[in-house]
């Protein structure tokens, strides 16, 4: 099959929308299929060689051309932006002021650069037709916008059957927090997200609550779930990486602290004050390694329980780095929620933690419980899902569970934990790539 992906993070991007386009490209390629990859050209997060040699088998192009800041990094004329580690907290008073008058601006601009990074990537489509180029198969992903429209147009001019991905809804992403603009953009947002379910030859999303809520707009759409994946560690071998502190517990979380994810890390907190107050665990013998852009966040949720001397903060790091931490952590932490407004949140941080094979701690704030990873972990043990919403004794499991854990860590030095195979097979992107080859070719019969 000739396959046209189109995508606006894609490496040496780090964004972790860049990674599944990727991982599909690179596996479609081993599959022998002919791979044509889109790019917008633009850097999100910072760029790095972490990917090593990322266009081998495939064919990589750049809506925004050669000046593009993809381009210069490769060509060796741009340093990647470094990210500071965030010092200091905006007041709450401040930042919403600035919100309330800046986020008009903010959803209006959006649209505005949707139009402006589409004429780029239909000028390169345009061009690949007069060259008689043809695709079988053209997969668009959002985030951002102007794929949705790149992905309509390219199948159209060549005939293709079109594969739409959603990693979030359009209408419900957290860009706008100015209630009158909220409304004129989900307006807009509806409107593009149905024409898009109804128009494609088959929507993917990567959780089954959010395949639900578009199986709503359109039931006769083909809807499938396709989910992010994991893919094994070409640059570090984790069976000579062990946790380096052999007399602590270590959490690890590498990621960030905005939104819904910072009441999670302070269940975490009380969970870990509790066990310490009813002298379970040491204070002095349990560590969170944190590494994000959010340490003042980390900090001061640490300050309210009385535990800075938990936190070991890293900072924002490379991908290679991160990896590094979760290798040697004991616990690989992930936070996530699950509401009435948003449901279905699949965070890549789950995956990182299936290619770590360390027992994951996955905390969930929300008003609605069986959550997506709570239903994962029924079925394959990945480790432990506190949902917050849960009442009763739900904390005295959850810390029945660090406890073990900790007191395992304490009398052997380590933890002995063997994840299912099943859960490893199901979310490598290998396995996920050849579901997804599977599509394509029913689609096309």
């Amino acid at each position: 099959m000739r396959i046209l992906i189109i995508c606006s993070f894609f490496p040496p991007d780090t964004e972790i929308g860049a990674v599944k386009p990727y991982m599909i490209a690179k596996y479609l390629s081993k599959f022998g299929h002919t791979v044509t990859v889109l790019r917008t050209g633009y850097i999100k997060e910072k760029a790095d060689d972490s990917y090593g040699d990322y266009k081998k088998g495939m064919e990589v192009l750049t809506a925004m051309g050669e000046d593009s800041d993809v381009a210069k990094f490769e060509r060796g004329e741009l340093i990647a932006r470094e990210q500071k580690k965030k010092i200091f907290k905006v007041p709450k008073t401040v930042d919403l002021a600035a919100r309330f008058i800046l986020q008009p601006v903010i959803t209006l601009r959006r649209i505005k650069n949707k139009n402006y990074y589409f004429s780029f990537q239909q000028n390169v489509i345009d061009k690949l037709k007069e060259k008689n180029r043809s695709f079988d198969i053209v997969y668009s992903t959002f985030f951002e916008l102007e794929n949705i429209f790149a992905g309509e147009y390219a199948s159209r001019i060549f005939g293709a059957k079109w594969i739409m991905e959603f990693r979030d809804p359009i209408k419900d992403t957290k860009v706008i927090n100015y209630p009158g603009f909220e409304v004129i953009w989900n307006m807009y947002a509806r409107r593009v997200q149905e024409h898009a379910v109804k128009t494609c030859d088959l929507c993917t999303c990567v959780s089954e609550g959010l395949a639900a809520e578009f199986r709503k707009l359109n039931p006769d759409s083909d809807i499938r779930v396709m989910y992010n994946g994991y893919d094994s560690s070409d640059y570090l071998d984790k069976n000579a990486m062990t946790p380096k502190d052999s007399e602590y517990l270590t959490i690890c979380y590498t990621g960030t602290l905005w939104g819904e994810r910072i009441y999670g890390l302070e269940a975490l907190l009380e969970c870990i004050s509790g066990l310490i107050t009813s002298k379970k665990i040491d204070k002095n013998r349990i560590h969170i390694h944190y590494a994000g852009r959010h340490s003042a966040e980390a900090l001061e949720a640490c300050s309210r329980k009385n535990l800075t001397n938990v936190l070991i903060d890293y900072g924002y790091v490379t991908r290679d780095e991160a990896e590094r931490i979760q290798l040697e952590s004991d616990i690989y932490l992930v936070l996530s929620w699950n509401t009435k407004k948003s449901q279905g949140v699949m965070t890549g941080k789950f995956f990182e933690g299936i290619r770590a094979e360390k027992p994951i701690l996955s905390i969930i704030y929300g008003d609605v419980p069986e959550s997506e990873l709570y239903l994962i972990n029924k079925k394959y043990e990945y480790g432990y899902c506190y949902e917050m919403c849960r009442k009763g004794d739900e904390m005295d499991r959850f810390s029945a569970f660090l406890e073990k854990m900790y007191n395992e860590k304490m009398q052997n030095g380590r933890i002995d934990y063997n994840m299912n195979p099943n859960l490893k097979k199901k979310f490598h992107y290998k396995y996920i790539s050849k579901e997804f080859e599977k599509w394509c070719e029913e689609k096309l019969i």
